[in-house]
């Protein structure tokens, strides 16, 4: 306290602002596509009363912070974990090296990840925003049921489609980046708690950041079919596997539709929660 600076040098310095200008650059980036949809709306006047969700009160600014606020919150889980790593890129004179993809750091980075969404996402969500997990269209039972069908069909389809050339093949080492943080969490920790991110929190938090506060918000200003596309793309993009995108972005695009139809999000929900448990059976037997 009496010399907080003391032994401090100009290289201290200048990570200390790259930091701060750092998180500055994530909170501003959204403008990027969010600016273009503001501005889309108000030339055509395209703005509307209800959404996909007409229970939802979300609106651009939602979209924008959401946006920041996963940025942010996946730079940070980087950040605690592989900061030598991330300054390596920036500083020549560190080298580290590289460290085993299953590792007790790539477990503990995607724990932290996750969990810091989950919360984020409780703590952005009011207690009237949980009113879109409400049907007007649908019964609970119908909305879970042809979730879980959906999702079953989705995947029978895409996968016989990729046998016979048509989309793109799911091998091996397309999952690499999923099954190595599920690996990872079952090495070093246990199967029951990597089950519990992939089919229970993770489900959760990104339907209501994706089908719940992006595409309301975009579906508030633009026609719906252009504000699906949106969210599907972001979708998909975020889960930062190329190799993977189509079948991301044709996820997000029939979750969208479901909300659409069934004016809630538990269709989605069971769609996604269904994915992601295939999903976890066939990584775990990998």
């Amino acid at each position: 306290l009496k010399a907080p600076f003391r032994g401090w040098e100009w290289n201290d310095s200048i990570k200390l602002i790259s930091f701060i200008s750092l998180i500055t650059f994530l909170f501003i980036l959204p403008y990027i596509y969010v600016l273009p949809i503001d501005f889309i709306s108000r030339r055509f006047g395209l703005s509307k009363t209800h959404t996909a969700l007409q229970a939802s009160t979300w609106r651009l600014k939602d979209f924008w912070l959401i946006s920041s606020l996963m940025l942010t919150i996946d730079v940070m889980a980087m950040m605690i974990f592989y900061y030598e790593d991330l300054l390596s890129m920036f500083f020549n004179e560190l080298y580290i090296e590289e460290e085993s993809k299953i590792s007790l750091s790539q477990a503990n980075q995607a724990i932290v990840f996750f969990v810091m969404m989950l919360l984020m996402t409780i703590f952005y969500l009011k207690k009237t925003d949980y009113r879109v997990l409400k049907s007007t269209n649908w019964t609970i039972g119908k909305s879970i049921g042809l979730g879980i069908l959906l999702s079953f069909f989705f995947r029978m389809i895409y996968f016989a489609l990729a046998r016979h050339g048509v989309l793109p093949g799911i091998e091996t080492s397309m999952l690499s980046s999923v099954m190595d943080y599920l690996k990872s969490i079952n090495q070093y920790y246990h199967p029951l708690l990597a089950f519990l991110f992939a089919v229970i929190i993770v489900p959760f938090y990104e339907e209501f950041i994706f089908r719940g506060i992006m595409l309301n918000s975009i579906d508030r200003r633009i026609k719906f079919i252009a504000a699906n596309i949106i969210q599907s793309l972001i979708f998909a993009l975020v889960h930062d596997n190329m190799s993977l995108f189509l079948f991301y972005f044709l996820i997000g695009i029939i979750t969208g539709a479901m909300v659409k139809k069934s004016n809630s999000l538990i269709p989605a929900l069971s769609f996604h929660v269904t994915n992601n448990f295939f999903a976890f059976i066939v990584i775990m037997r990998m």
